[in-house]
C-alpha cells in the first residue's frame, strides 16, 4: 500500500512539473523565439565572418558588414514591395466611399467588409517610412 501511494505521489509530481513548465514556456514563447532566430543567425553569419576573418577583417567588423547587408536587404526589399502593394490597394478601392455617411450606406447596401479590410491595409501601408527618411543622404 505504501509502494502504490509513492508511486502515485511521484506521478502526480512529474505531471504537475510537465504542465508548469508547459506553462511557463508558452508564458515566455516570445523570448524564445527571439533566443532561436538569434541562434539560426549566428550560424547563418558564422562562414562569412570566418571568411572574412581569413581575408583580414577583424570579427565585429565582419559582424558589423553582415548586420549591414541584412538591414540593406530588407530596405531593398521594401523599397521594391511598398510602392507597388500601395499602387495595388488604391487601384483595388477606386471608387469606394471617402466618408462615414457614405460608407454606412454602402454597408446598408453590401456587407462593406472588403472596403473596411481595403482601407485598413491602405492606412498601414501608408505609415511606413519611406526609404528616403531611412537613408541619410550626407
Amino acid at each position: 500500500m505504501k509502494q502504490t501511494a509513492l508511486r502515485a505521489f511521484v506521478s502526480t509530481v512529474v505531471v504537475g512539473s510537465v504542465v508548469v513548465l508547459a506553462l511557463a514556456l508558452w508564458k515566455i514563447k516570445l523570448i524564445l523565439a527571439l533566443l532561436f532566430l538569434g541562434f539560426i543567425l549566428a550560424a547563418a553569419m558564422r562562414p562569412g565572418i570566418e571568411a572574412l576573418r581569413r581575408l583580414g577583417v577583424p570579427r565585429p567588423l565582419g559582424i558589423l558588414v553582415h548586420y549591414a547587408g541584412l538591414l540593406a536587404l530588407i530596405a531593398a526589399l521594401l523599397w521594391a514591395v511598398v510602392p507597388r502593394a500601395l499602387d495595388q490597394v488604391q487601384t483595388a478601392i477606386g471608387d469606394l466611399p471617402e466618408t462615414r455617411s457614405d460608407l454606412r450606406q454602402e454597408a446598408r447596401e453590401s456587407s462593406g467588409l472588403q472596403s473596411r479590410i481595403l482601407l485598413g491595409i491602405e492606412q498601414r501601408l501608408e505609415r511606413l517610412p519611406r526609404v528616403e527618411s531611412l537613408v541619410d543622404a550626407e
